[in-house]
């Protein structure tokens, strides 16, 4: 039997059984250390780090549920009420509608709006964001002292009246 074994089938064979049981060891023995020099590689060449697989031991250990106090009802838990916002004075709201006309103003320019574009947009921008009678002042007056300069089309108080009511606005 052992004759019909030639030496370069029983070389191979036993090359190949160290080679299987040399892998095995490592890969057990060495995975982490393994894992850890294949990521530094992967980052050195450009590409993305293996995720790392999450172990299975918990860091913060068993737990134990008779070791938690339980809550029968969503009244027992205590939380802080929430903190109420800072009243924003009128000087603070008309410098935030202001800067809101400001890049209204802007856009309005960059895309070449018409007259009647810009007066349905400062509509929207009437109701959303001006309540008092002195909002809308301050906001006329800063359209027609910026207006001229950075708008394609004359704009009259005329004009700033009409966007506020809801009749047609002139073109």
């Amino acid at each position: 039997m052992l004759t019909d074994i030639s030496w370069s089938h029983f070389f191979l064979t036993a090359g190949t059984v160290l080679v299987l049981y040399y892998l095995t060891v490592l890969l057990l023995f060495y995975r982490h250390d393994i894992k850890h020099q294949l990521s530094q590689t992967f980052l050195r060449a450009g590409l993305p780090a293996p995720r790392p697989s999450p172990s299975q031991e918990s860091i913060l250990g068993a737990a134990f549920p008779e070791a938690a106090p339980s809550l029968s009802s969503a009244s027992d838990l205590l939380v802080a009420p929430a903190e109420a916002a800072p009243p924003q004075t009128l000087s603070t709201l008309k410098a935030d509608l202001l800067t809101e006309l400001d890049s209204l103003l802007e856009s309005a320019a960059e895309m070449g709006l018409d007259k009647a574009a810009f007066l349905s947009l400062l509509h929207l921008l009437d109701e959303r964001h001006m309540h008092t009678a002195d909002e809308k002042l301050a906001v006329q007056r800063y359209l027609l002292e910026q207006g001229p300069a950075k708008l394609s089309f004359p704009l009259t108080a005329t004009d700033l009246a009409a966007a506020e009511t809801d009749l047609p606005h002139p073109a």
